[in-house]
C-alpha cells in the first residue's frame, strides 16, 4: 500500500505526473505478487484511472475505468458500492469523450446500486447526482439538470450539512444552469453562495476554488458588470493556470469567459450610430 499512499501525497500536493508514476509502480507490484485478479489490483487501477483523468488522458484512464469495473464485478458483489463508484468515475470519462448514451447509462447502473443497496437518502449518492447533472448540463437538458442538482443538494443538506463541499458543487451547477438559461441574476445567487462555502473548505488557490471564481465572473458578465466581472474572472483564470497548467480544459474555459467579457464590454461601449 505504500505506493498507493505516496500516489495519493503527491496527487494531493498538485504534483500529478510522478503520482501517476508511482501509482504505475505501485500497480504493477500487486500485479506481480497477487495476480490480477485481485480487489487490491482493481482499487490499484481505479486510483490510477482518477490520476489519469485528472491529467486528461482520457483513453488511458477509460481503459484503466474499465479493467477495474470488469474486476470488482467479477471478484465482487455485483451490487457492491465499489462497483458503482467505478462504473461513475467512468462515466465521467465517457462524458469527456463525447459518449454521452454510455455515460447516462453507468450512471444509471451507478445509482441504481446505491439506491437500492444503501438507500436513497445515503450519503454516496450525491456524487452520482452531481454527475448526472453534469451530463444533462452539457446536454442542455436544463429542466433535467437542475432536477438532478437539486436532488444533490437537498440530500447533501440533510445527509452532510450545508456547508458541505458536494452542497457547494450542487450550488455552482444550479448557477450554471441559470447561465445556460440566460438567467445571469439567479445564477448570480446560486455561484456566490458556492464560492462562499468553497473559501471556507477549500485553501487559497485551490482548482475548484478559482473555478467558482470564474463562473461567477461570467454571471456578472450577463449583467454588464464589467468591472467587477473582469476582477473574477481574471483571478480565478491565473488560479487555475496555477494549479492545473496553462494547457488545462479548465484553464482555456476560463480564457473563453475572459474573452466573452472583453467582447461585451467593447460593445456596450461603442457609439450608438
Amino acid at each position: 500500500m505504500g505506493l498507493q499512499n505516496l500516489a495519493d501525497l503527491l496527487f494531493k500536493r498538485g504534483r500529478l505526473e510522478p503520482a501517476i508514476e508511482a501509482m504505475e509502480q505501485g500497480l504493477a507490484t500487486y500485479r506481480r505478487v497477487l495476480g490480477n485478479e485481485s480487489t487490491y489490483v482493481a482499487g490499484g487501477l481505479n486510483t490510477l484511472a482518477v490520476l489519469l483523468r485528472n491529467s486528461e488522458r482520457y483513453e488511458e484512464a477509460e481503459a484503466a475505468f474499465q479493467e477495474a469495473l470488469e474486476l470488482r464485478t467479477r471478484l465482487l458483489e455485483p451490487n457492491h458500492p465499489s462497483v458503482a463508484r467505478t462504473a461513475s468515475n467512468l462515466a465521467v470519462v465517457k462524458m469527456e469523450l463525447g459518449e454521452f448514451p454510455q455515460a447516462r447509462k453507468l450512471l444509471g447502473q451507478a445509482l441504481d446500486i446505491l439506491q437500492q443497496g444503501l438507500g436513497p437518502h445515503h450519503p454516496s449518492v450525491v456524487p452520482s447526482l452531481l454527475k448526472l447533472g453534469e451530463l444533462k448540463l452539457r446536454q442542455e437538458k436544463g429542466a433535467e439538470a437542475k432536477e438532478a442538482y437539486q436532488q444533490a443538494l437537498d440530500l447533501a443538506r440533510q445527509a452532510l450539512g450545508p456547508e458541505h463541499p458536494h452542497a457547494a458543487s450542487a450550488m455552482l451547477g444550479l448557477g450554471r444552469v441559470e447561465l445556460q438559461r440566460g438567467n445571469p441574476q439567479q445564477a448570480e445567487d446560486s455561484i456566490r453562495e458556492a464560492l462562499a462555502i468553497r473559501q471556507v473548505r477549500l485553501a487559497e488557490g485551490h482548482w475548484k476554488l478559482a473555478e467558482a471564481k470564474s463562473w461567477l465572473g461570467q454571471s456578472l458578465v450577463g449583467q454588464q458588470r464589467f468591472a467587477e466581472a473582469e476582477s473574477w474572472l481574471l483571478e480565478g483564470r491565473n488560479d487555475l493556470a496555477a494549479a492545473r497548467g496553462e494547457q488545462h480544459s479548465a484553464t482555456r474555459a476560463a480564457d473563453e469567459r475572459l474573452e466573452k467579457l472583453y467582447l461585451a464590454s467593447s460593445r456596450s461601449l461603442r457609439p450608438t450610430p
